[in-house]
């Protein structure tokens, strides 16, 4: 019913498979031989049997043809624990390197297990169960971790991750702003929010990607949510690569859901596809170079997994630290630290591992 709204609203004609067989003539003979049907008569549109297209095969298409090119993408998903299992099989068609996902509606009652993604880290920022929420997945061969914003903001969620994109420093903002407005400054506490954000972003990295549902109508350009985001991409020297409603309903299209940047020349393409798991469109980037893998490094550390720190303080107390025919210093530097390294080793064995 959602989709034959749609198309009315934009003045295409539908009609429903299983309607279908209404306009049908009554004298059409059935083969049960073949399951097919036979009349001279019959004036029906073999189309209207076909299989409807997977939306998503379009940019299955766009990553084929963009080889190894990362994909980015961002989805308000509108609940995630409801539609977890649906974007796991989306993701291992598109593979994408970032992915950003906000009105989560998830809290710390969820483990981070329950939506574990096979090769991905896993970064959140949640509010509450039942509302808000950002979260996102980056690939391992993506060296990242979350930083800490500068404060807490009362008008937007930010997620703030930094990366490594072909030995660059990027700082990724996945971002959230809910749409209901409180207060009778509420604006300009929300831009106000936004900038210092961006000054501190700016600050970390050079390079800054925000990507998110900020509930700015950039379409609506004479009215102030695109001024007020206007002024920040003018301030930040900020693109949006996004340029097509988000959200589409039978009254209205809006462009909501944004790709912004202040190195725009780092990205191939941009678009976006209603993969219909959300009333949010996707929107996604592609950029233009292959993220290389990072090399991990092999390091010698102490394993303390089975320490018994009673156990290791009796071995130092009961040790003989200077033996009686030692006779000069150096000797007995050199008995104290074999002594020493002994008992290290008994209780913090070394071990190699790649990080």
């Amino acid at each position: 019913m959602k989709d034959f709204h749609l198309i009315q609203a934009v003045g295409k004609q539908w009609t429903s498979r299983r309607c279908i067989l209404t306009f049908l003539p009554l004298d059409i003979s059935f083969q049960s031989t073949n399951n097919s049907f036979n009349s001279d008569n019959a004036d029906v549109s073999l189309s209207a049997w076909e299989t409807e297209k997977d939306p998503l095969q379009d940019l299955i298409n766009i990553k084929l043809a963009h080889n190894n090119q990362p994909l980015l993408y961002h989805l308000n998903i509108n609940s995630l624990q409801n539609k977890f299992e649906e974007l796991k099989l989306i993701n291992d068609k598109l593979k994408a390197g970032i992915i950003v996902l906000t009105e989560t509606k998830i809290d710390s009652s969820y483990m981070d297990t329950q939506f574990s993604l096979p090769n991905y880290c896993i970064y959140r920022q949640d509010r509450a169960k039942g509302g808000g929420g950002v979260l996102t997945f980056i690939a391992t061969q993506i060296p990242s971790k979350k930083l800490k914003p500068p404060r807490v903001f009362k008008s937007i969620e930010v997620l703030a991750i930094k990366l490594e994109l072909n030995n660059t420093n990027t700082i990724l903002l996945g971002m959230y702003r809910p749409p209901h407005c409180r207060g009778a400054n509420y604006y300009s506490v929300l831009e106000e929010e936004l900038n210092d954000c961006l000054s501190w972003a700016t600050i970390q990295c050079s390079t800054v990607i925000i990507m998110g549902d900020l509930n700015l109508d950039k379409l609506k350009v004479n009215e102030r949510d695109a001024k007020l985001l206007k002024d920040l991409e003018e301030v930040f020297e900020l693109t949006c690569l996004i340029t097509e409603p988000t959200r589409i309903t039978v009254s209205s299209q809006t462009l909501l859901d944004v790709i912004l940047t202040n190195q725009p020349d780092l990205f191939k393409t941009a678009g976006v596809i209603n993969i219909g798991l959300s009333d949010h469109c996707m929107v996604y980037g592609f950029l233009k170079e292959a993220v290389k893998e990072h090399s991990a490094a092999v390091i010698n550390c102490r394993s303390i997994k089975n320490l018994d720190i009673n156990e290791f303080t009796r071995d130092l107390t009961d040790a003989v630290w200077i033996k009686q025919h030692s006779t000069s210093v150096g000797e007995q530097y050199d008995n104290w630290y074999t002594e020493l390294m002994r008992i290290v080793d008994k209780h913090l064995p070394l071990k190699r591992i790649k990080v």
